[in-house]
């Protein structure tokens, strides 16, 4: 069994992990890999995550997956209309799984996994956001963790808590690429739009972050305005001293 291997846990990790890499065979992989470990929550739909790797079966697999506490079912058991309904007691374990997975899928920029040609990717982020919606807000956390990554502490993709307070934040952000801050960016304006209300227990957080983007930015034009203007005086010097 894989957990009585050295570090099989610590493999485990890995292969989760890997289950939010973009690129769909990858996931693909890490999911097999997870096959052997038979983790309760993730075992009875193992079929159907895999299903979400592939853009010709994505949007059909998140429109009957049962993702709302409302919903009726039977657990991983196919449900009246065609649907599959997330039993209760694999939620906890399962929803960040799919979080995972689905974060992964919504970065990727190519419109086809494995060759296939089913949605843009402009259309797989609609039916990602729709699909995470449907979750509890608090079920939320695991995706928006994943999202602002690039801008938390190593080890510390549990919560945005290190995010919280201005200073944290501004030299979070300066510590932070500007094409990464900038795709942050993009991905929260898209997650705001659509989820609303059911992220706003974090709306100091993104607030603070985009002051902190700001400030950072406004001390760049800054400096390059004083950069340029002791560039200017140089040159003044040259060309007097020359008359």
């Amino acid at each position: 069994a894989p957990k009585s291997l050295p570090h099989g846990d610590a493999l485990r990790a890995v292969y989760e992990r890997l289950l939010g890499k973009p690129r769909g065979d990858v996931a693909s992989l890490a999911l097999k890999c997870l096959a052997p470990y038979k983790v309760p929550h993730l075992a009875p739909y193992a079929a159907r995550v895999a299903a979400l790797l592939d853009d010709a079966t994505l949007r059909d697999t998140l429109v009957k997956l049962g993702a709302s506490r409302e919903a009726r079912g039977v657990g991983a058991v196919e449900a009246g209309a065609g649907g599959w309904q997330i039993d209760d007691t694999h939620r906890a374990g399962l929803i960040p799984v799919l979080c995972r997975v689905l974060f992964g899928r919504f970065r990727a920029k190519s419109a086809a996994v494995g060759g296939r040609r089913k949605a843009s990717p402009a259309a797989r982020r609609a039916t990602i956001l729709s699909f995470l919606a449907a979750l509890d807000p608090s079920e939320l956390d695991a995706f928006l963790v994943l999202m602002f990554r690039p801008l938390l502490p190593s080890g510390g993709l549990d919560s945005l808590a290190p995010l919280r307070g201005r200073e944290d934040a501004e030299r979070a952000v300066a510590a932070c690429s500007e094409s990464r801050v900038s795709g942050l960016l993009q991905l929260l304006r898209a997650v705001v739009a659509k989820l609303g209300y059911r992220v706003e227990a974090h709306a100091g957080t993104f607030l603070g972050v985009v002051l902190a983007v700001l400030a950072a930015r406004g001390e760049a034009e800054e400096e390059a305005v004083e950069d340029e203007e002791e560039d200017d005086e140089e040159e003044e010097v040259i060309d007097g001293s020359k008359s």
